[in-house]
């Protein structure tokens, strides 16, 4: 993760300036929508259908209106005190056209600890970044991407060759988290947790699991493993 991005961004006001933009949008519906969205009432962040039901509208209807809320709000953040700054601080951190933008999207509304809702505060730091979300879901990434949980292993263990069953092994993004305490499910050696943080199609955060064991060499998912051990992550 890039720490002096993201130690720029902690000191800027990102929730103040978007706030400031949704509240000088002409358009007082599509404000109301992103700001329900975000949950920026206090109260929990509406669902389309929620949302749809009380305008008299369609869910897909009040989709559009989201998606147009958040380019109006993009086109005047360079116009609130600091949006320019924010703007760029932002484009640096999530590295928009790279590998992993959505993730650090996400790690960015985790780190800021952004009150809204996280799968809209997910879109809404992605258009800052100077770009559309992709219309599918980050986990359909192809191996080509980058490095893949093989050549992540084989980096960090020096060599180490590691097999798996699962397609998503092959996917970009996967780095290495705290030791937890979880028997290989073949010759019960320890293992190392890797996670891939991922937006699915309608922009919700998830993670994948993978489990290396480096005495049977096998990677595994948490499917993979009892149902005591699943806990344990």
């Amino acid at each position: 993760m890039p720490m002096d991005e993201l130690a720029v961004l902690r000191v800027l006001d990102v929730r103040g300036t978007v706030e400031a933009a949704i509240d000088a949008m002409a358009d007082d519906r599509r404000a109301e929508v992103l700001r329900t969205r975000l949950g920026l009432d206090g109260s929990p962040s509406a669902t389309l259908d929620d949302i749809g039901k009380r305008l008299g509208v369609t869910r897909e209807r009040v989709r559009q209106l989201e998606q147009k809320a958040i380019a109006e709000m993009v086109r005047l953040v360079p116009s609130v005190p600091g949006g320019t700054v924010v703007n760029a601080a932002v484009r640096a951190f999530v590295r928009p056209g790279e590998d992993g933008a959505d993730a650090r999207a996400v790690d960015a509304v985790r780190a800021l600890r952004l009150p809204w809702s996280p799968a809209v505060a997910a879109k809404v730091v992605i258009a800052l970044a100077g770009r559309k979300r992709s219309s599918r879901p980050a986990a359909r990434t192809t191996p080509d991407e980058g490095p893949s949980l093989y050549d992540v292993v084989t980096a960090q263990f020096g060599g180490v060759v590691v097999t798996g069953q699962h397609k998503r092994f092959e996917r970009t993004g996967w780095f290495a988290v705290d030791p937890v305490v979880v028997g290989c499910p073949e010759c019960g050696g320890s293992v190392h947790p890797f996670r891939r943080p991922y937006l699915d199609s309608n922009g919700k955060a998830f993670r994948h699991w993978a489990l290396v064991c480096l005495a049977c060499r096998k990677a595994w998912a948490p499917s993979d493993l009892s149902p005591e051990n699943r806990r344990l992550l």
